[in-house]
């Protein structure tokens, strides 16, 4: 049997890893050269938390098939799931000038991030094995309240990046390049929040919504790809919002 689903999870860790060293390698070019990186290092953790969930994701079938450790793995992916919302939302809050509004939302989500884990500790039976031959797929059987407040967490933090950078790519005028990346991020995020949308409400343990929700995935960190700079950096991108279309 083919673990299909944890097979397209494994293409998305890759992505985000290449993701990742990309932005690594540009965040350490800057440091030697004295420039800020405070916008580069957002990035980097968001790239490197998506990493990480996407291949805890990947484990069910291709790491082990115990049913025990597959719930533990999805649950620690939950996790950073709520962990990339956090910094998503600070992402924005950096490009638009609102620490406080950043910090706030960090105190909700990290709240929730402990609500998840009490639920867990009183109900965390093992995962569900499912055959739809020729492959196999593995669900969490964590209480549905859980994964849609998760879900919902989820959904905020990527509405809010989604809203940030439209909005500021819209209001861009004196640079296209920064204008296009701005389209293309959040483009890419959209299609993870559809992702997200999909996994945590409305895929419990169907096939096709669950291996949709991995798609999706990948479709997203492609367009987010193209929003990253080749030749230049973020901070430029970063200096562009602030001095052209800070909203207030």
């Amino acid at each position: 049997m083919i673990p299909i689903i944890a097979i397209a999870n494994l293409i998305n860790g890759i992505l985000s890893a290449f993701l990742t060293l990309r932005l690594y390698i540009r965040y350490r070019l800057r440091a030697s050269e004295n420039y800020p990186t405070a916008g580069v290092r957002y990035f980097i953790a968001f790239y490197a938390t998506l990493t990480i969930l996407w291949l805890l994701y990947a484990t069910p079938g291709l790491v082990t098939n115990n049913l025990t450790l597959i719930m533990f793995f999805q649950s620690l992916a939950d996790l950073g799931v709520l962990v990339g919302a956090m910094i998503g939302i600070q992402i924005a809050c950096f490009a638009l000038n609102k620490k406080n509004i950043g910090i706030l939302a960090s105190i909700v989500i990290v709240t929730c991030g402990l609500v998840y884990v009490t639920g867990l500790l009183f109900s965390h039976p093992p995962s569900i094995q499912e055959l739809v031959p020729p492959y196999v797929y593995w669900h969490p059987a964590t209480p549905q309240w859980l994964r849609v407040m998760n879900g919902i967490v989820a959904a905020f933090g990527s509405l809010t990046f989604i809203i940030t950078f439209a909005v500021l790519g819209f209001k861009t005028k004196t640079n296209e390049l920064v204008r296009r990346r701005s389209f293309l991020l959040a483009t890419g995020m959209f299609f993870l929040f559809l992702a997200s949308l999909v996994f945590f409400v409305f895929a419990t343990s169907g096939f096709m919504l669950t291996f949709t929700a991995s798609i999706l995935g990948i479709a997203g960190l492609f367009f987010m790809l193209r929003g990253i700079p080749y030749r230049d950096e973020y901070n430029e991108q970063m200096a562009t919002y602030r001095n052209e279309n800070s909203i207030r």
